[in-house]
């Protein structure tokens, strides 16, 4: 049996928590995205349902300067980070006019602040996979076979068009597939995965041999793609599955009132569509030249195996999307669906694997528990140690040993990894951790992402920290952006601005606090009119304020002395209201973790209010 690693600590830091596009969020309106973002200079970038964002890479607020249902008609789903055009300062991506997986889509194009986004060219049921090699860009979708379509863009065209690079032939049982995640190799070639859909599990059909073909690791060379094109390993359902998101002809069926399965088509009826299917199994690259990647569950839902009269619980949301070992728990008042296991295969959680660029020496090197996370999905990154990094869906351990099933962070060491001659995997370089919660950093994450060649940042689809909206409620997040820290020992800037009370009545005093460490140049800004808050500051200290009724902000920015790039905090004081706050101070309207730096964002609301952008997110409310 493989033995694993000992864990050496990082320490994941929930950036910023999106509020969703409810009437009464506070904040832009953003959630619920699908991969995680990159990094542009000093900001992230990525996509939600609302479109692109922006932030610092500090805890604070994302910026939305424009949202896709009004510039384009459209909400954005896209199951691929953006790309960066260096040369032009812009920005691509893939949307999909619909959650659901077999609707159709197109690549669109921003500014280089987000900003501005066009439609570019139209695609058939894209992935949302880019990948960007000088001028030509080069994305998958479904193609006009149904089968996928490797296409290329020429960015320099003054009418961009696809060019069709390769168009992939029908898997080996004559069923659907769904193109995954693509990467450019070292040695400039493509190389990606393909889903074999066999069905739901439970439905009649649905093949559950050891040996059933579930998808497969191919390489081609864009500049002679059909003489080039290989299949280097083809998964088993022993092995796991590659995630395909498309309802195929008859398993997408229901039963009737009378019991009887009823066929529908996909445009008729989404039954295998699920919102988690939408982050894709992808590769990486690592430094010994090793492909990884993970298998998983093929499709988050499944076929109840108990008899049903309705149609609409015939088929069920997967728990092991969530790791949640095949117990159901209802969400939204939903009733029990089925029964366990609600799977047919060997491999419940997923495994990870490499082999060589050539398809040689595959092996399975660590299958999850459950415990140590379960469905390994979306993008993964070789971080500044030479380690491999990636995400589950599912799976995890709560602070006290118990299963807390909101996904989880883990690395493969490469030079920890040992394989006998004979194939068999002695040390597997596997680390887990960290587990997700909730409440704190989300749930669900997507990926993680490489950039600044230091730290890795994600992002989850669900939860966060709860935040009080516009009428004062306490609501749920809606997903997380998330910094990993490799070297959780190195020196980090900060600041923390605090408030001796968060409430008091008119003609009271209270008392501004602020600490930094690494950081000089420091500015105040905002507080209320003639109580001296706003100028230069030192670097910590302190001042008694007695502002009129209102709400008012005291924020403190501050150069770090570590990048050079701006920091800050904010805290907020009422006077002369209902008391609004838990603790003394307010970092509880903030979604920016709790740590240095949670609320800087309503630091820049100033700053926004000058800068060049399509719209403000105040302008929907």
């Amino acid at each position: 049996m493989a033995t694993t690693a000992m864990a050496a600590p990082v320490t994941v830091q929930n950036l910023t928590t999106f509020q969703g596009d409810g009437d009464k969020a506070v904040w832009p309106g953003a959630g619920w995205p699908f991969s995680p973002p990159i990094q542009v200079e000093e900001r992230l970038y990525g996509t939600t349902v609302t479109g692109v964002y922006s932030m610092p890479l500090y805890p604070g607020q994302y910026e939305v300067p424009d949202d896709f249902r009004d510039a384009l008609d459209v909400g954005s789903y896209s199951s691929g980070p953006l790309v960066w055009d260096q040369e032009e300062k812009t920005f691509y991506g893939v949307n999909r006019v619909d959650v659901y997986a077999d609707a159709n889509g197109f690549l669109f194009k921003a500014e280089f602040d987000g900003a501005n986004p066009s439609r570019v060219l139209d695609l058939i049921r894209p992935t949302g996979v880019l990948v960007l090699e000088g001028r030509t860009l080069y994305g998958l979708d479904r193609g006009p076979d149904d089968h996928g379509r490797l296409f290329a863009v020429d960015l320099d065209q003054q009418t961009p068009s696809p060019r069709t690079v390769y168009t992939f032939s029908e898997p080996p049982a004559g069923i659907s597939q769904t193109p995954n995640g693509m990467i450019l190799g070292s040695d400039g070639r493509l190389y990606g995965l393909l889903a074999y859909a066999r069905g739901a599990p439970y439905m009649a059909g649905t093949p559950t041999a050891l040996d059933t073909p579930t998808g497969a690791v191919y390489r081609l060379d864009p500049a002679s793609p059909e003489s080039s094109f290989e299949i280097l390993h083809t998964f088993t359902l022993e092995e796991g599955e590659i995630p395909w998101h498309d309802c195929i002809g008859e398993t997408c069926s229901e039963l009737g009132d009378n019991g009887a399965p009823v066929a529908q088509t996909c445009i008729d009826n989404l039954c295998f569509s699920s919102e988690e299917n939408n982050v894709l199994a992808w590769l990486v690259e690592g430094p010994d030249g090793f492909l990884y990647g993970g298998t998983t569950l093929g499709n988050c839902k499944a076929r109840t195996t108990e008899p049903r009269t309705n149609s609409w619980d015939s088929v069920v949301y997967h728990p092991l999307c969530h790791g949640r070992e095949g117990v159901y728990v209802p969400d939204y008042g939903d009733p029990p669906r089925g029964t366990a296991p609600y799977y047919d295969g060997p491999n419940w959680h997923g495994s990870l694997y490499r082999l060589k660029k050539n398809g040689a020496d595959f092996a399975l090197l660590h299958t999850f528990s459950g415990t140590d996370g379960s469905q390994p999905r979306g993008p993964m990154a070789v971080g500044s140690d030479g380690s491999i990094y990636g995400t589950t869906l599912g799976g995890g351990q709560s602070s006290s040993g118990e299963n807390s099933y909101n996904g989880t962070l883990y690395r493969l060491v490469p030079d920890q990894i040992r394989i006998s001659e004979s194939g068999e995997v002695q040390e597997s370089g596997f680390e887990s951790l960290h587990s997700f919660s909730r409440d704190v950093d989300g749930s669900v994450p997507v990926g993680v992402t490489s950039s600044d060649g230091v730290n890795l940042y994600g992002a989850t689809y669900r939860n966060g920290e709860p935040y009080l909206n516009s009428v004062g409620n306490e609501v749920q997040g809606q997903g997380t952006t998330f910094k990993v820290l490799l070297d959780p020992d190195a020196p980090q800037a900060s600041v923390t601005v605090t408030l001796s009370r968060g409430d008091i009545d008119s003609g009271e005093s209270a008392r501004v606090i602020w600490t930094s460490q690494y950081a000089n140049r420091c500015t105040a800004s905002g507080g209320a009119e003639g109580d001296n808050w706003s100028g230069p500051r030192e670097p910590e200290g302190y001042q008694d304020i007695t502002p009129p009724p209102g709400t008012h902000y005291y924020t403190l920015t501050c150069e770090s002395t570590l990048t050079g790039g701006q920091i800050g905090d904010v805290a907020s004081l009422g006077v002369g209201a209902p008391d609004r706050a838990k603790d003394g101070d307010t970092r509880e309207y903030g979604n920016g973790s709790g740590g240095s730096a949670g609320l800087f964002g309503l630091a820049l609301l100033g700053l926004l209010a000058a800068r060049r952008r399509g719209r403000r997110w105040g302008a929907r409310r």
